[in-house]
This record gives C-alpha cells, structure tokens and sequence, in this order.
C-alpha cells in the first residue's frame, strides 16, 4: 500500500478537475497499482465485454504500452490522491475529427459526480486541444441512469445497436451515445 501511494503522488495530473485530477499513467503505475484488478471484479466488469479471462498486471503493462501511442489513456484520481479508474479516448482519427470515449470506474467510494466531472474534462480537452468535433460512447443498455447523466454534458442517444453488447451468452442491445462540438 505504500509503494502504491508513493507511486500515485508520482502521477502527473494532465488535466486539473475540481472533484478529480486526471492523470498519466506509467508503467510502473500499471505494473504496482490495482489498475488490472477492476477488469477482474465481476461487479465492475458487468456491462463491460472483459471478464472471460483472468487478466494479470503484465496484460495491463503490456496492453498500456501497446495501446499509449494509439489512445489517450489517464487515470481518475480524486483530492486524495486516491485512484477511481482509468478514462480513454480510442480509435482517434483526426482527418474525421472524432473518436470514442470509454471510462471504467473501480468500486472506491467517491464523489458522486466525480465520473461526470472525468467525462467533461475530458471532453473539453477533446474539442479545445485536440480539434476533435464529435466523440462517441456505447453503453449497455442496463446503464440508462449514467446515460441520462451524462446528457448533462452534451451527450444524446443516437441510436440503439440491437445485440451489440455480447459476452459469454448474454446478447443485448448497447445504446449509442454522442456529443459533437456544437
């Protein structure tokens, strides 16, 4: 536990919140924190197509170092300096101006509005720093209340994708979320 405080003190905050700071991660970070850990908690990876297989600190260390020059990858720390999960923008492609957003949060308790908060600064970061007009965000149709929450912030159902979210058996219909810079 000390190595893991130590090391997310280490963190740099790349974008400053008022709730949360997000963070670059490291690979040291991937290798030392609990970072890997969420994708095996069963509540956390419900609405989310991982949790087939065990995944360890060196899948995450490998899947950041392959991933990093291709997504925005940071971590959602609060005040405390304490880690709530990992926010990225993925499959960028800056000739289109879009990409997509996907935010997975552990099970610490936090500031209800903390996950929101991540969203919009990250958001904001996409549109004014990156030039980005449009990001999008699939969603399991069981999280409804998260997607009303984040029309807050600009985000409208577009769609629904019929069967989309598939993992072992269970076939259901993923909701499709987007913001434009309008």
């Amino acid at each position: 536990l000390k190595s893991l405080l130590i090391n997310m003190e280490q963190l740099d905050v790349f974008i400053k919140g008022e709730l949360i700071d997000l963070c670059i991660p490291t690979v040291e970070y991937a290798r030392v924190s609990s970072w890997y850990s969420m994708f095996n908690n069963p509540k956390i990876n419900r609405f989310l197509e991982q949790g087939a297989f065990p995944t360890t600190a060196d899948d995450e260390v490998a899947f950041f170092q392959a991933e990093r020059s291709k997504r925005l990858i940071l971590i959602v720390v609060d005040k405390e300096g304490n880690d709530l999960g990992v926010i990225s923008f993925s499959f960028i492609n800056y000739q289109k101006r879009r990409a997509d957003i996907a935010m997975v949060l552990n099970e610490k308790p936090r500031e209800p509005l903390a996950g929101l908060e991540a969203m919009a600064r990250m958001v904001e970061h996409g549109f004014t720093l990156m030039g980005l007009e449009r990001i999008s965000a699939g969603q399991h149709k069981q999280l409804y209340k998260w997607q009303n929450l984040c029309e807050l912030i600009g985000f409208k159902v577009e769609g629904i994708l019929e069967t989309n979210f598939v993992k072992g058996s269970e076939r259901v219909n993923s909701i499709q979320l987007g913001v434009t810079i309008e």
